[in-house]
């Protein structure tokens, strides 16, 4: 009966690593615990902020077309003037050059 207990114990025999990590294992598992409760918390802050900017968003999404109309009806005007006799040497008077606006 002896050797039975000698041979099992050698069995059971638990290298050193794997029994720190087992000493470890229940402030791990806390930790994990807290960490994806502060993610949890992190995640419904992110989607209040988001509920509360969607106004803005859908705000903008209807005035960017309006400004990307507007900023190309500046630059042809631009170019129109540009193309205008006498224009150039107004530019080289007032120190502009040429490619400054595109």
């Amino acid at each position: 009966m002896g050797t039975a207990q000698a041979v099992a114990s050698g069995a059971m025999r638990i290298p050193p690593a794997s029994a720190q990590l087992a000493a470890q294992l229940p402030d791990l598992l806390e930790n994990l615990a807290i960490a994806t409760e502060r993610l949890n918390t992190t995640i419904d802050r992110t989607e209040r902020y988001m509920a509360m900017a969607d106004p803005m968003f859908r705000t903008l999404d209807r005035l960017l077309p309006q400004l990307e109309s507007l900023i190309n009806t500046g630059n042809e005007v631009f170019r129109m003037l540009t193309s205008l006799p006498g224009v150039s040497t107004l530019n080289r008077i007032a120190g502009r050059g040429q490619g400054s606006r595109e």
